[in-house]
Parts: structure tokens; C-alpha cells; sequence
């Protein structure tokens, strides 16, 4: 099955997600759609909106700022989206299956891109866990 990964950063996370897309382009049945580098508020939303529009399929996004909150903050003002700054594995693997997070956000000043790189692959292959009431 495909998958689409939107990415978009700010200047500070361009290296970042630079990493992040080479990455992203080795891996069999990836979709990888950059919408650019902009200001962080401006990244942030464009691509909350495109979740938007991609909400009922498997789709994700990736943002990348200084340190992950900013974008994170903007992302998760759009209906429909759920934005997780995380700066390790378990805290991508729990946002995905306790809180369902379909954008993943990541900070160049606080996470080199190998880590980057196994936070990625971590948050793509968790499913979200329907816990029970």
C-alpha cells in the first residue's frame, strides 16, 4: 500500500527535513510531496490544509522548525489535524497509537537527522490502538 508524506519547514528546519525526504525517497511505496520552505506559521499551515483535503486516506505530514513547538502549535489550530512534537521514538510511537497524530513535527536544534530518521520510521509504522472507554 502507498503512502503520501507531505513535508514542509521554515528556514531553521530545512537541513532537517533535506535529511528527512533522502530519506523518505529510498523507501519502497512512499509518496513524498515537499510543499516547501516558509516562514513557520506560514509551512505549518499550508500543510495542515492539505491534511485537510487528504483526511480519509493514510496520508501524513512532517514539519520541521527550530524545535518542532512552533509548527506544532499552528498545525493543530486546523480541524482534522493532530500534530506531535516528538524528540524520540516512544514519544512518536505513543502519539500515533494513543493519540492518532497524523503530522509528525521535528526540530533541527534539538534532534540530528539519524535520530530524525528512526522517529520517522517509527511514526509511519505505528497504527493508531482504539483503546476501549
Amino acid at each position: 500500500m502507498s503512502r503520501t508524506v507531505y513535508l514542509a519547514c521554515d528556514g531553521f528546519g530545512k537541513p532537517l527535513q533535506d535529511a528527512i525526504e533522502e530519506h523518505l525517497a529510498s523507501l519502497d511505496h512512499i509518496q513524498v510531496k515537499n510543499l516547501g520552505s516558509d516562514t513557520y506559521y506560514d509551512a505549518a499551515a499550508k500543510l495542515a490544509r492539505q491534511m485537510q483535503k487528504d483526511e480519509d486516506t493514510n496520508a501524513i505530514g512532517v514539519l520541521f522548525c527550530g524545535t518542532g513547538m512552533g509548527v506544532g502549535i499552528v498545525a493543530n489550530k486546523f480541524k482534522g489535524v493532530r500534530a506531535a512534537t516528538c524528540e524520540n521514538t516512544m514519544a512518536a510511537k505513543c502519539a500515533r497509537a494513543v493519540n492518532n497524530a497524523n503530522v509528525l513535527c521535528l526540530g533541527k536544534l534539538v534532534t540530528p537527522p539519524d535520530t530524525a530518521v528512526e522517529i520517522i520510521d517509527v511514526f509511519m509504522k505505528q497504527g493508531f490502538v482504539e483503546h476501549p472507554a
